[in-house]
């Protein structure tokens, strides 16, 4: 583990507050200018954990007017495409984890002798 033990804050012409990571730790973490990154905070335990935002690929198939109408919204929103549907698929997530129904069918793959039987019973 990695321990920066002194950090000193700078405040920017506007107001903003801001500390610079030395370039040899960027390096050891792997990380570059243009990384995202997320600022997690404890105060319980005094601590905050900034982190690399990792991503996998996801193939979506969209029609061209669902295609036409997201670029709209990303447009509107000034965000870039891919933001926009990572957005609209996080709240997907989130509305979908807070149904009842959803965690129902989330139990039902709980285990993977679970999904076969699932599967299994697809195929009848």
């Amino acid at each position: 583990m990695m321990k920066i033990d002194t950090v000193e804050i700078k405040e920017s012409y506007d107001g903003e507050l801001y500390f610079n990571i030395p370039d040899d730790t960027l390096k050891r973490l792997g990380w570059q200018e243009g990384d995202e990154l997320i600022w997690d905070h404890d105060p319980k335990q005094q601590t905050c954990i900034i982190r690399k935002v990792r991503y996998e690929s996801v193939e979506l198939d969209l029609d061209d007017d669902t295609f036409s109408a997201i670029a709209k919204l990303a447009h509107k929103n000034d965000l870039t495409f891919n933001k926009q549907i990572e957005t609209i698929m996080k709240e997907f997530i989130d509305n979908c984890e807070e149904d009842p129904e959803y965690a129902k069918y989330l139990k039902r793959f709980a285990t993977k002798e679970d999904a076969q039987v699932a599967d299994d019973s697809k195929s009848d």
